[in-house]
Formats: structure tokens, C-alpha cells, sequence
């Protein structure tokens, strides 16, 4: 927005004729034999016309406010696309971890798990190694919930970056 009116602007002064308007209200006391030491009222109106001065400095000066904004808003396009990039990466390196969880990690746990119940059953390990077990797989559900939680904050800051919902890709 900034680029297009400081555009405007200098395409303006690149093709003026009358390089400023001024306008403005006047009073003021005229005093001699004539005027009776009345207040006169009345407009005024100034115009630069360019006839000695056509306008290079003023040209040069929105030109390089033009730059600058040229180059405000490439830094910002950069910083945008560095910061999705980013967000992107964590995004999949958290998908990455709650698949890993979700394929390996649980189901080793419940069968484990599974085992030692059916070796306790046999009396070949005690309660407490049962327990344990069991333990193991409560701490590994704690862990998977973690690296979910993980996964969806990293998909809103990604969200958030890009400025709309993510839709997600047909295979």
C-alpha cells in the first residue's frame, strides 16, 4: 500500500505543471486615506509553477522514499516466507514424531505390557515388575499426548504464518 501511493505520488510530480497549491483565509487591516482602517477579508491562493524550478529534487526525494519502500517490503516478503519455512519444518517434524508414536512406540508398550500380564498369570514375575511394565506404557501414552500437543501448536504457528487454515493434501 505504501509502494502504490509513494508511486502515485512521484508519478504526480513527474507530470505536474503546477508543482503546489496552496490555498488559505486572509484578514488583515489595511490602513490609508482610502481603506478607513476597516479589516479586509478575502481567500487567498498560492500556485509553484516549475519554471525554475522543475521539480529534480522533490523527483529524487520520492524516488528513493519509493526504494526504500520497495525494499521494506522485499524484506518482508523474505522474513514471511523464512518464517513459514520454518514452521513448516517443525510441523513435519512433530507429524514425524506422533507417527512414530502412533506405529511404534504404543503398540511395543501394550504388548509388552500384554506379555508381562501373561508371564504374571504364569507366576513368572512378581507384582511389582507388572506394575512397572504397566508404568512404562502410562509414560509412554503421557509422552505420545505431549508430542501431539506438540504437532497441533506447531500447525497453528504455521497457520498463523501463513495467515489462513492449512487444508490437507489429498493422496
Amino acid at each position: 500500500m505504501e509502494v502504490k501511493s509513494i508511486a502515485h505520488a512521484l508519478g504526480l510530480r513527474r507530470r505536474g505543471i503546477v508543482t503546489g497549491i496552496e490555498a488559505g483565509f486572509v484578514m488583515r487591516n489595511e490602513v490609508g486615506n482610502d481603506a478607513g482602517h476597516e479589516p479586509v477579508l478575502g481567500g487567498s491562493l498560492a500556485l509553484q509553477l516549475p519554471i525554475f524550478d522543475p521539480g529534480h529534487a522533490d523527483i529524487a526525494r520520492i524516488q528513493a522514499y519509493l526504494r526504500q519502500a520497495q525494499h521494506r517490503l522485499q524484506d518482508a516478503a523474505i522474513h514471511a516466507r523464512s518464517e513459514i519455512r520454518v514452521h513448516r519444518a517443525e510441523l513435519v517434524a512433530a507429524r514425524r514424531k506422533v507417527e512414530h508414536y502412533q506405529k511404534t512406540v504404543l503398540p511395543r508398550a501394550e504388548s509388552i505390557t500384554d506379555l508381562t500380564l501373561l508371564q504374571y498369570n504364569a507366576m513368572l514375575v512378581g507384582t511389582y515388575q507388572l506394575l512397572e511394565t504397566r508404568s512404562d506404557q502410562i509414560e509412554a501414552h503421557r509422552q505420545y499426548v505431549e508430542a501431539l500437543r506438540d504437532y497441533w501448536v506447531a500447525r497453528s504457528d504455521l497457520e498463523l504464518a501463513v495467515g489462513g487454515r492449512l487444508v490437507p493434501r489429498r493422496e
